[in-house]
């Protein structure tokens, strides 16, 4: 049993079937409370199974598939910063350079320049 009182497997199904909703919708906004009704457990326990099941927080795992993609999309194309920032579901740069930082520890511009 799990820490939640079910089956070990019915945690990993479940946390699974959340990292799946979490690729298909990295490059638009989705909120914890989305993924939780999309896989039909509340959010809490979405939480708990998820990091029991890998570790780092559902929301935490969707953030840093949005910075891998910006920082392919920052290293491989010339697309502006809100261009980058709308393709990962930022409403802007601003929003997007915030989690970069927090994610990576440089802003998406330095990331870029160091990148090329």
């Amino acid at each position: 049993m799990g820490r939640c009182g079910a089956p070990r497997g019915q945690i990993s199904r479940v946390a699974v079937a959340a990292i799946d909703v979490i690729v298909r919708s990295c490059r638009e906004p989705v909120t914890i409370d989305e993924i939780a009704r999309t896989v039909g457990v509340s959010k809490d326990h979405l939480i708990r199974m998820f990091r029991d099941t890998f570790g780092p927080t559902a929301g935490a795992y969707y953030t840093g598939l949005r910075i891998a993609v910006a920082c392919r999309l920052l290293r491989d194309t010339d697309e502006k910063m809100d261009a980058v920032a709308l393709q990962v579901g930022y409403s802007g740069a601003a929003n997007l350079s915030r989690a970069f930082k927090e994610v990576m520890g440089v802003r998406p511009g330095e990331f870029r320049r160091s990148a090329n």
